[in-house]
């Protein structure tokens, strides 16, 4: 994720024993173990135009579907 736009998660802890690593100077990497809900596939579809899911596959799988989804809606109108 890159640091600029999501600077604001590193102060909201998506669970407490969550880790974070810098890979690069302008990105940071968050790993937590979270349950699979809506409310967590919401959620990070909400910053999918600042984030990138690394998994699970399954997971990125369906946020990936969701988005082709979307993008097949607005390229149809």
């Amino acid at each position: 994720m890159s640091y600029i736009e999501g600077y604001h998660l590193l102060e909201t802890t998506i669970h407490p024993e969550q880790e974070i690593s810098y890979p690069d100077p302008h990105h940071f990497v968050v790993k937590a173990k979270v349950n699979h809900t809506e409310e967590l596939k919401w959620w990070l579809m909400s910053l999918s135009d600042i984030s990138e899911v690394i998994g699970p596959n399954f997971l990125r799988r369906e946020l990936t579907e969701s988005l082709e989804k979307a993008v097949r809606q607005y390229q149809s109108n």
